[in-house]
């Protein structure tokens, strides 16, 4: 998709599902990914667990995410985002675009939990007890999510110099999100440019851009305040509510930032290169494929 210059948000997630859940996803597999290792959780730390009472499993959701080598088929520059977090708040399943009574697994508020997308990272999400699960079967998810944040090494053209350095971003997607202990609206961001690991430069403000569409098999949406990623995916819950024990999305990040490079003066192939005011055109960014697995 195509981005304004004025934002660098990194978006993407995938959402869970239940027992029989199957997508359509790109030709990719984890493959000999890196062993997942615990990633932190956000504020309201921990899922919204509703742990089962009768000794049966309950339904554990998870997100993970690997920097496998990917097979983009373009002709842009790519790099693969470090520290980036997505805030996640809620999954809703729908038995069709317009279910009027749309499952919702679980819904946190503004409490997110803080799910790494850096290689290996494993995110404990949710965990919803048997009893509680809804049989039936559903066609679309939709994730909620809060914000989103991430680390980009750069190079910034300013008074004759080339200084390199890495952008530290974070961008609000929905309304009443706390960080820093302050609540925020959707289009807040914070922008900050780091040499050395310090500051060099921040913009703050209001009204980011926010994308509607997506170069993966994600859309962002944003109604009434809140913002989810709606996509397509089979679910399927048996009468019996039989699930397995862990339900889990591996998503790809390989080089998922990608942008086309300019011939500017002192510009390099393959880096990201930026002035106070403008960057190279961000062309696609957000997952490249996902795959799910039961455990």
């Amino acid at each position: 998709m195509s981005v304004t210059r004025l934002a660098l948000p990194l978006l993407f997630l995938v959402a869970c599902g239940g027992a029989g859940a199957s997508v359509d996803a790109a030709p990719w597999s984890p493959g000999d990914a890196p062993a997942p290792s615990p990633a932190p959780s956000g504020s309201g730390a921990g899922a919204p667990v509703d742990e089962p009472d009768t000794g049966e499993p309950g339904l554990a959701l998870h997100l993970r995410a690997t920097a496998t080598p990917f097979p983009h088929a373009d002709d842009l520059a790519g790099l693969t985002p470090s520290a980036a977090r997505l805030g996640i708040v809620s999954l809703t399943l729908l038995r069709g675009a317009n279910d009027p009574s749309p499952w919702v697994v679980f819904d946190r508020g503004t409490s997110f939990v803080d799910a790494s997308l850096d290689d290996g990272a494993d995110t404990a999400v949710a965990t919803v007890a048997r009893r509680d699960l809804v049989p039936g079967t559903f066609t679309r998810a939709r994730v909620g999510v809060t914000h989103v944040s991430y680390e980009l090494p750069a190079r910034m053209h300013a008074a004759g110099l080339v200084t390199p350095g890495v952008f530290r971003n974070v961008q609000v997607l929905a309304d009443g999100t706390v960080l820093d202990g302050a609540p925020r609206a959707s289009g807040w961001h914070r922008y900050t440019f780091l040499v050395g690991g310090a500051p060099a430069g921040t913009v703050e403000g209001a009204n980011a851009p926010l994308p509607t569409a997506a170069s993966s098999p994600f859309v962002l949406r944003v109604e009434g305040g809140r913002a989810f990623y709606d996509l397509a995916a089979l679910v399927v819950i048996g009468p019996d509510r039989a699930a397995p024990a862990r339900t889990v999305f591996t998503v790809n990040v390989h080089e998922h930032f990608r942008w086309r490079d300019e011939a500017q003066p002192g510009y390099a192939k393959g880096a990201f290169d930026a002035t106070p005011a403008s960057f190279e055109p961000v062309v696609r960014f957000g997952a490249n494929a996902f795959e799910l697995t039961v455990e």
